[in-house]
Order: C-alpha cells, then structure tokens, then sequence
C-alpha cells in the first residue's frame, strides 16, 4: 500500500475513532440522567460477558487487525 493511502487510513481510523468515543460520551451522559437506565447499565455492566468491549468484534485487538 502506497505512504499516502496509508496516511489516509490512518486519517480516517482516528476521525472514526474519535467520531465512536463522542458516541460513548453521550450514550454514557443520557444513560446516566436516567435513574432507571443507569441502574439496569451498572446491573449489566457487573456481568461479564455484557461488559463493555468484551465481546471480540468491539475489542482493540480486533478493531487494530482489520486494518
């Protein structure tokens, strides 16, 4: 791959990476004002298997060799 389409891709992983961590925030700011929400979130993030970024396909690892 040519230095300037992998200057490219690499532009383009930290906007979407940036784009994804903005999502989070707000997702985690409207979760939060919501007393219900945020107890069954706090539940759900106690159980292993639904913690964030557990799950393969959303771990740095992964997200790094599909580059």
């Amino acid at each position: 791959m040519s230095a300037e389409l992998e200057g490219m891709d690499n532009s383009l992983k930290a906007l979407l990476e940036s784009q994804i961590s903005e999502l989070e925030y707000r997702i985690e700011g409207v979760i939060a004002e919501a007393g219900e929400l945020s107890v069954k979130a706090e539940l759900l993030r106690s159980i292993p298997s639904i913690a964030p970024y557990q799950s393969p396909c959303f771990s740095q690892k992964c997200l790094n060799s599909a580059v």
